[in-house]
């Protein structure tokens, strides 16, 4: 597959999750993951299509192989940050948080790191208390 098929194919994908239709954008990313497993883009999509359907483990695996791929992809690891958020899975989210702003330069982790902080108390308080 060249690479403008691809990126029409992606745009493809993108457009029906934009139109919640989530079913009908599974085959197209299936097929793209095949050709194109460790494609950040690929990864990303459909890791959202399977949150949307309900798939979590699925999406779980997808996002964590995309911030293994790009450990500074903002939206990996937001994906990643709100889908355990989503699940009550905030001791995970905010190992996600802390793990992206390490490696990130971005004023606004701190900041939402920072606030965080100030409705859950400490960080070690709070994880330990999830562990």
């Amino acid at each position: 597959m060249t690479d403008s098929i691809r990126q029409e194919k992606i745009k493809a994908a993108h457009a029906l999750m934009n139109e919640n239709k989530y079913v009908e954008a599974m085959p197209i990313l299936e097929a793209l993951s095949k050709e194109f497993q460790e494609s950040r883009n690929v990864l990303m999509l459909s890791a959202l299509c399977n949150q949307n359907l309900g798939n979590i483990d699925q999406a779980e695996t997808l996002f964590k192989r995309a911030v293994a791929r790009a450990p500074k992809h903002e939206k990996a690891s937001m994906g990643l940050f709100f889908l355990y958020h989503d699940e009550g899975r905030f001791g995970d989210a905010l190992r996600e948080l802390l793990r992206f702003q390490e490696v990130s330069f971005s004023q606004d982790y701190k900041e939402m790191k920072d606030r965080i902080i100030q409705e859950w108390g400490s960080v070690d308080k709070y994880l330990s208390a999830q562990d």
